[in-house]
Order: C-alpha cells, then sequence, then structure tokens
C-alpha cells in the first residue's frame, strides 16, 4: 500500500490547486489510476463544490459511475449531479435543514445504499420519511445507515418511532449498543416491503449506527427472527 501525500498551502485560488495536484501527483499526465481519492482541508470542495460542478479533470470519465462516492456536504445543489446520483454507495453530511423538497429529492436518488455522516440523524424527520415511503415505495435493499457519535440520541429515535408507529409495527429482538439493549422492529411500508429498523455498534468504538433497511414483506432477511415477532 502506497500512500502519497503532498501539502498543499493555503489561501490559493482553486484552479491553482487543480494545476499542482496534477504536477504533483501525476507530472501533467492525462490519466491516473487510483482505488481512492481523498481531498481535505480547505479545498476539499473541489470535489463538489456548491456550483455543482466537479473541478476534477484528473478523473477520466471512464471511471465512472464511482462504486463510492464521499463528499464532505451535500444538499439540494449536489442531489440531481450526474456523478452523484450515479454512484453506487453514497457518504455525506446533510448541512441544510431537511424541507420536503430535499426528502423528494433523497429519494429519488438511484442510489440504494447510503451513509449519513455525523449529526444527520438530528436533520431529518424520520417519521415524515418513512410516511413518505409508505406513499412512494423504495425499492428492496435500500439501505440508510446514520453515523452518530450519540448512542442517547439513536435510543431516543427508536423510541420515537416505535410510539408514532405503535399500530402497525412489528417488534423483533432488540440489539446492543454500547451495552445496552436496543429496541429493534419491523414496520409495514407496501404489500411486498417493509421497513427493518434497528442500531448497532459502529467499528468505531464511539460510534453508534442507527439503520433503516427496506427488506421484503416476508422477512426473508431475518431467518430465525421474523417468525418470532410480536405483532401489536
Amino acid at each position: 500500500k502506497t500512500i502519497w501525500k503532498r501539502n498543499i498551502p493555503q489561501n490559493l485560488e482553486n484552479q491553482t490547486v487543480e494545476n499542482k495536484i496534477n504536477q504533483y501527483y501525476i507530472g501533467g499526465r492525462t490519466s491516473v489510476y487510483v482505488k481512492r481519492l481523498d481531498v481535505f482541508g480547505p479545498h476539499a470542495d473541489l470535489a463538489l463544490p456548491v456550483d455543482s460542478k466537479f473541478k476534477l479533470p484528473i478523473i477520466d470519465p471512464i471511471s465512472f459511475p464511482l462504486k463510492y462516492l464521499r463528499c464532505k456536504l451535500a444538499g439540494l445543489h449536489t442531489y440531481n449531479h450526474p456523478v452523484f446520483r450515479s454512484a453506487e454507495s453514497l457518504s455525506f453530511n446533510i448541512f441544510e435543514e431537511q424541507s420536503e423538497a430535499e426528502m423528494i429529492c433523497l429519494h429519488k436518488l438511484p442510489c440504494k445504499t447510503i451513509s449519513f455522516e455525523h449529526y444527520s440523524l438530528d436533520m431529518i424527520d424520520m417519521v415524515s420519511m418513512i410516511r413518505y415511503w409508505m406513499k412512494h415505495p423504495k425499492e428492496i435493499g435500500t439501505k440508510y445507515t446514520f453515523v452518530e457519535f450519540d448512542s442517547k440520541l439513536v435510543y431516543s429515535e427508536l423510541i420515537h418511532l416505535k410510539r408514532e408507529f405503535e399500530e402497525i409495527r412489528h417488534d423483533l429482538e432488540g440489539t446492543t449498543v454500547k451495552g445496552d439493549n436496543y429496541p429493534r422492529f419491523l414496520i409495514p411500508l407496501t404489500p411486498t416491503s417493509t421497513l427493518h429498523v434497528y442500531a448497532i455498534d459502529n467499528n468505531e468504538p464511539h460510534l453508534s449506527n442507527f439503520i433503516i433497511k427496506v427488506i421484503p414483506e416476508s422477512g426473508a432477511e431475518l431467518p430465525g427472527t421474523y417468525g418470532r415477532s410480536i405483532v401489536i
């Protein structure tokens, strides 16, 4: 594994930074092959700036669609970008309070696997999102993961959803998060799909994952568990 690293002076114009990246790392070549490219610091917005124009000409179009795209921030200005929409897996932070317009844009993303990074759970009205999915079904296999520092927030959101969908939810055996038992349950979405709602420990010891995943109504992805659920 080889990691190439070069610090770039701050307070430079974006175009100057791009030129330096091109010269430092690939010697001005038109093609470069990497498994992963990260841009950090003041110029991290080079990857996905507000004007929705990617400014990384060193990435050849043959590289798209990307298998995985992670960007610092995302919002209404990024959801319709073709590179963002075509990625097989997405990871980003939400920096705008969720509006109906943003919920619709999120819903229309073709990507089935999305990881929302820190503090996003607190910015999304999960009840409204789930009710929206009931009217506008998501594809089976869709999985949204919210990575959170605050495990109490994760627990609180689970309890909130349990209460909101008390009449239709199906309780399952809970999961252990940070040594405590957290609720896990199913919420019916359509005659053929249901939403699996649960939390697990993250690989990082100080983080927790809040997860919602669309699965078949039969509970085929829950062998030995769905049959023991308590219907309320």
